[in-house]
C-alpha cells in the first residue's frame, strides 16, 4: 500500500505516490453501504520501484527494505522515554490511571522489542494523520522512528495538557460566577 501525495488525483501516476509503503495482509474484509472495509496488518516496509499495470488496479514492482536493527544505549533510551510518554498521555486523557498506564506500558515494554513496531504501533493509537504516518513509516530505522514518534507524542501531550489549563480555567470561571450569583441572590433575599 502507498498513499497519494495529493487524493484529488483520481488515476494517480508513479510520481503521485510516496515511494515508501508498507506490504500487508488483509485480515478481515466486509462489504459495507460506501464499498469494501478491510482490516489489514503491516508485514514490511517497500520502497515504490515502478509501476507495472493500471488495469484494473495498479500493481507494482516493489523492493522490501531491510530492518536495521540498532540496540545502542541511545535507542533504548529513546525507547524508554517512547513508553514514559505514553504512560502520561494515557493518564492525561483518562484512559488509564496512573499506575494502570505503567503496568500497561510495562507489559507493551515486554511484548514489542523492535523499536520500529514499537512506534507503529503506539502510532495507530494517536489517530495519525496521513502526513505524520507517512513521515513515520520513511523513518530509516528504529532509532528515527522513535525520535519521530517521540516528538508527536511530546506534541500531543502539550496539547493535552493546554486543554486541561483552559478547561481549568474555564471552571475556575464559572465558580466565580456562580459564586458571584450566589452572594447577589442571598443579598437580595436578606433585603
Amino acid at each position: 500500500i502507498f498513499t497519494q501525495r495529493d487524493p484529488s488525483v483520481e488515476e494517480p501516476g508513479l510520481d503521485d505516490l510516496h515511494h515508501i509503503g508498507t506490504r500487508v495482509s488483509i485480515r478481515k474484509a466486509a462489504r459495507g453501504d460506501h464499498g469494501y472495509q478491510l482490516v489489514l496488518q503491516g508485514v514490511e516496509r517497500v520502497r515504490l520501484v515502478r509501476l507495472e499495470g493500471e488495469q484494473p488496479f495498479l500493481q507494482a514492482i516493489v523492493e522490501t527494505l531491510d530492518v536495521v536493527v540498532d540496540e545502542s544505549p541511545e535507542v533504548e533510551a529513546l525507547r524508554r522515554n517512547v513508553l514514559d510518554q505514553s504512560a502520561r498521555l494515557l493518564t492525561f486523557l483518562g484512559q488509564a490511571p496512573p499506575e494502570g498506564a505503567d503496568a500497561l506500558v510495562k507489559q507493551l515494554s515486554a511484548q514489542i522489542g523492535d523499536p520500529m513496531y514499537l512506534a507503529y504501533f503506539i502510532a495507530a493509537t494517536l489517530s495519525l494523520d496521513q502526513e505524520k504516518s507517512q513521515f513515520l513509516i520513511e523513518a530509516s530505522d528504529g532509532h528515527q522512528a522513535l525520535e519521530r514518534i517521540q516528538t508527536m507524542l511530546a506534541r500531543e501531550l502539550e496539547v493535552q495538557e493546554v486543554r486541561q489549563r483552559i478547561s481549568s480555567t474555564v471552571q475556575t470561571e464559572m465558580t466565580k460566577d456562580q459564586k458571584q450569583y450566589l452572594l447577589r441572590q442571598q443579598l437580595r433575599a436578606i433585603q
